[in-house]
């Protein structure tokens, strides 16, 4: 079994609060956080996060470009470490594009469309994702068990990913299951700001997990 990784999720609204953002991310010893820009620019977005990257060393950072194809942030952020899409129905790796990074890519995810069965969609994208990522019906929404345990039967051992709805409350039943969780509302004081708190509670559970299940194998 892999560790279980909280990879927290920042709301750019500029340069320094996204740097504010991932300053509370290393503070908190995580290694990998997201930028996303929901009223933002995505050239802008991809500007922060390449001044992110040369700033911060001591962690990875990933973008999810909303509206852009894999491909598209491929060739804009292939400075990057991660990239996300919400739907990856459409995106195989078509354009031989070498890449850096690892590709987190949407399944059965909120206001996107299926192409097919959940299992064919899955099964169909294990050809081109790193790490399937799947989400409740809407934002602050998580998926259910049910759900979560299908795609796992569908597509193990590739990884899987939740990016919605997941807090201190309700993270446990997910573990078995699901490697990273990609969180926004369940560790943040408002759109904009991580709450440092909420952010080391959730990680103190994915530790405690890790430990029992991973590191003392």
């Amino acid at each position: 079994m892999r560790a279980r990784e909280l990879t927290p999720v920042i709301h750019v609204k500029n340069q320094e609060q996204a740097f504010k953002n991932i300053e509370t991310c290393i503070e908190s010893e995580i290694g990998l956080c997201w930028l996303i820009g929901h009223n933002l620019d995505n050239l802008e977005l991809i500007r922060i996060a390449y001044k992110a990257k040369q700033k911060y060393k001591d962690i990875n950072i990933g973008i999810n470009c909303l509206g852009m194809k894999y491909d598209d942030v491929s060739i804009f952020a292939s400075f990057i470490d991660y990239v996300w899409t919400d739907n990856c129905y459409a995106e195989p790796r078509e354009s031989g594009i070498k890449r850096n990074h690892r590709y987190f890519g949407g399944i059965a995810f909120k206001y996107q469309n299926p192409r097919f069965s959940l299992e064919d969609d899955c099964v169909n994208a294990l050809g081109f994702v790193d790490v399937i990522t799947t989400s409740g019906d809407a934002t602050g929404s998580p998926p259910t068990l049910d759900k979560i345990k299908k795609i796992y039967e569908y597509v193990n051992p590739a990884p899987v990913a939740i990016a919605s709805g997941i807090d201190e409350n309700n993270i446990e039943q997910f573990l078995p299951y699901v490697e990273y969780y990609l969180v926004a509302t369940g560790i943040s004081k408002n759109w904009h700001e991580l709450d440092p708190d909420k952010l080391k509670k959730l990680q103190d559970i994915i530790t405690d997990f890790n430990y029992k299940n991973v590191w003392c194998i």
